[in-house]
């Protein structure tokens, strides 16, 4: 299984994807 903290760094770094996609500036 994956370890919780393992998730919250996948998770966060989709959301930098995301983040970064929706707002080129950064």
């Amino acid at each position: 299984m994956v370890a919780p903290s393992d998730l919250l760094c996948l998770t966060t770094r989709f959301n930098r994807k995301l983040l970064s996609r929706r707002l080129p500036h950064l």
